[in-house]
This record gives C-alpha cells, sequence and structure tokens, in this order.
C-alpha cells in the first residue's frame, strides 16, 4: 500500500508513512485490551474476530483503485491494525502458554522466528508479484495501472491468509 500510495496517488513518502501509520496505532491502542480480555474470555474468539477484521479491511482495499477515498483506504489500515491488535496478543499469549516454562526462550523464539518468515515470505511474493508485471521494467507513470495491479494482487494473498487464520483460529480450543 505505501508504494501504491506513492506511485499511484503521487503522495509523498511521508505523507503515504502517515496513513500505514494508523494501523500501527490502532494495533498499539488494541493489543494491550486485547491481552486482558482474553484473560476473562480467552483467545479462540479475540483471535478469530480479529482475523475477519483483518479481512474486512483487505476486502475493502483489494477494490482499492484511483477514485477511492483515501479516508477510505485510511479507514481500511485502521481495521486491519485493529484487527491484528485483537489478534496478536490473545494468539501469542495461547502459543506461550501451552509451553512449560523451562521452554519459554525456544518457544518466543520460534513465534519470533515465525512471524519473520511471513514478513519474509511477504516481501518475497510482492516482488515475484513485481516482477510479473514490470518484467525488469521500471516502475514509470505508464506502468502506475500494472503497479495497481500489483497492490490488488498482494491484497488478495493477504486476505485469503487473513481469511484462513481466522479459520485456524475458530478451530483451535
Amino acid at each position: 500500500m505505501v508504494l501504491y500510495l506513492q506511485y499511484n496517488r503521487g503522495m509523498t513518502p511521508t505523507e503515504a508513512g502517515q496513513i500505514m501509520m494508523l494501523q500501527a496505532v490502532m494495533m498499539t491502542i488494541c493489543a494491550p485490551i486485547a491481552g486482558r480480555l482474553s484473560d476473562l474470555w480467552g483467545s479462540r474468539v479475540l483471535a478469530t474476530v480479529g482475523c475477519l477484521i483483518i479481512a474486512t479491511g483487505l476486502g475493502i482495499l483489494v477494490q482499492v483503485n484511483d477514485r477511492m477515498p483515501l479516508v477510505v483506504i485510511a479507514g481500511s489500515m485502521m481495521a486491519i491494525g485493529l484487527g491484528h491488535g485483537l489478534f496478536s496478543t490473545p494468539n501469542n499469549s495461547t502459543a506461550i502458554g501451552t509451553v512449560a516454562a523451562a521452554k519459554l526462550g525456544i518457544a518466543t523464539a520460534t513465534l519470533n522466528l515465525a512471524r519473520q518468515c511471513g514478513q519474509l515470505l511477504g516481501t518475497a511474493v510482492l516482488s515475484l508479484l513485481i516482477a510479473i508485471f514490470f518484467d525488469g521494467r521500471s516502475i514509470t507513470p505508464q506502468g502506475y495501472k500494472d503497479f495497481q495491479s500489483v497492490a490488488v494482487w498482494a491484497l488478495s494473498i493477504s486476505l485469503a491468509f487473513s481469511l484462513m487464520a481466522a479459520w485456524f483460529s475458530s478451530r483451535k480450543g
């Protein structure tokens, strides 16, 4: 999204970053609250709802085009941040809570490794999509429509993974 906002919407890196920052702000606000709520209600419902909220935000962004109001994009980023906040803390708590105290370091490292692998895979998929759509060409104004396609494909893949995560979260018990 940050590249789409810069290339297709003509935003500066700072302006695009401010919109992207809304996701992090929402996650920062929601994650501690979700931790307290998961202590009361358990993690299954919160993690599942979080994934579905992420999917809703991504579902809106999949329809991104040059006419979509920036407020809709910003709202979608906030929804994704809310969803991440609701998902991450309960999910991590459940993962760590199932491990013996002597193995907490290993469990935490494994959880961090999984997160880093997900980020690495996301970067690889985005790079692959850019390579497919641009075939070695530079991203120029003539290719911005292709870059919009890259964004839609990347968001669609993310949406599919969010829905799978919601399904798996709803099944754990």
